[in-house]
């Protein structure tokens, strides 16, 4: 009986496993299912706008004070400087506005780089295109530093040599060459007008002993009387002499000294910013001895940076003057060239020393008047 229960569970195992063996077969051989081929698409490309970054905007300049460099108390710089002065404190009443007499065209220069002034008083054909080329005597400037650029141009200057008509017939003094060896008092060292007359004299081979006795001065006046100098530099603003020049003229007649033809074209060959002027050009209290002069021409002008102050100052500040230019002539006579053609004296000016740049609110100006030139080239901060 138990084996009979063993076949039939053996069968029913084997019939199990057959069934099991056919359905696989079965299934196995059934159409294989057929994967679609996904048809490729293209992407949409992501249009990417840049980035726009803003110019910055210079930060605004806040001008608090303006000291203005002028040179020594009684000159006419300091003269001129204060009437600028207190034109300022009327357009800008909210502004401390002062003068400085700190000297001469190189002084100023070196102060407004040193930071103690905000208007430097200059000569741009001379001073300031002087530093800019980094020439004597602004070759020790550090090499980073800023330098002002043409801002405000009042008068022309002429500035000569001068003696005693006595001392001239004692000594037969004809030409610059006759001074060889004498003494004379060129201003002061510290101007430029000095160096660059003495720079000229040097050019010619002419060897002089400068006195330092101040600049018309009665010092000078009394060495010239002794004959312990024999010669002076006396100079005139647009047409009008200084008003030092003036005072030594009432007390003492003096002769201008001229080099010859010949040395007058070597030192103007030589770069130097010498020219022959009519002696009719400036108002001489009295006969000067000559019909012509061969004087170091000039501008003189007051100068800053945009950084200092800003194009809509400095803009406003020539429109005020401007505006005002026949009062300034009234107050003073070194301001007729200014009251006759504001604007032709700040395009001779910047002609005296193109290399160097105008400051904004002046270019602004000059191209409203359409005089402004494309070699020229504006200041940045």
């Amino acid at each position: 009986m138990a084996a009979l229960s063993s076949r039939v569970i053996l069968g029913v195992t084997l019939i199990v496993i057959i069934v099991g063996i056919i359905g696989y077969y079965i299934a196995t051989q059934r159409a294989p299912v057929t994967t679609p081929t996904p048809t490729p698409t293209t992407p949409t490309p992501t249009v990417v706008t840049p980035t726009q970054t803003p110019t910055p905007t210079p930060p605004k300049v806040e001008v608090k004070a303006i000291r203005i460099g002028t040179t020594e108390a009684g000159t006419i710089g300091y003269i001129i400087g204060s009437v600028i002065a207190s034109e300022l404190k009327k357009m800008f009443p909210e502004v401390d506005t002062s003068t400085y007499p700190v000297g001469g065209w190189p002084i100023n220069m070196a102060e407004f780089v040193k930071g103690n002034l905000e208007l430097a008083y200059t000569g741009t054909g001379t001073a300031l295109a002087l530093a800019w080329k980094r020439e004597p005597p602004f070759d020790t400037l550090p090499p980073d530093a800023k330098l002002p650029v043409h801002t405000l141009a009042l008068w022309s200057n002429t500035f000569c040599i001068a003696m005693t008509p006595e001392l001239k017939d004692k000594l037969g003094i004809k030409t610059w060459r006759d001074l060889d060896g004498k003494k004379v008092s060129i201003f002061a060292s510290g101007w430029i007008s000095h160096r660059l007359i003495m720079k000229a004299l040097e050019t010619l081979g002419i060897k002089v002993s400068h006195v330092e006795l101040g600049v018309y001065s009665s010092a000078q006046v009394d060495a010239l009387r002794r004959g312990d100098i024999v010669a002076i530099g006396i100079h005139a603003g647009a047409d009008t002499p200084a008003p030092g020049a003036l005072e030594i003229l009432a007390k003492m007649d003096l002769v201008i000294i001229n080099p010859s033809p010949e040395d007058a074209e070597k030192v103007i060959k030589a770069g130097l910013p010498f020219d022959w002027v009519p002696v009719t050009a400036v108002n001489w209290t009295k006969p000067v001895g000559v019909d012509r002069m061969f004087c170091l021409r000039d501008w003189s002008a007051w100068v800053t940076t945009s950084d200092i102050l800003p194009e809509d100052f400095v803009y406003k500040m020539l429109k005020n003057l401007i505006a005002n230019k026949d009062k300034l002539f009234e107050q003073h006579k070194y301001f007729k060239e200014f009251a006759g053609d504001p604007i032709g004296v700040q395009v001779k000016a910047i002609s005296s020393a193109p290399h160097v740049p105008v400051h904004p609110g002046l270019a602004k100006l000059l191209k409203e008047y359409g005089v402004w030139r494309p070699e020229w080239k504006i200041a940045g901060g």
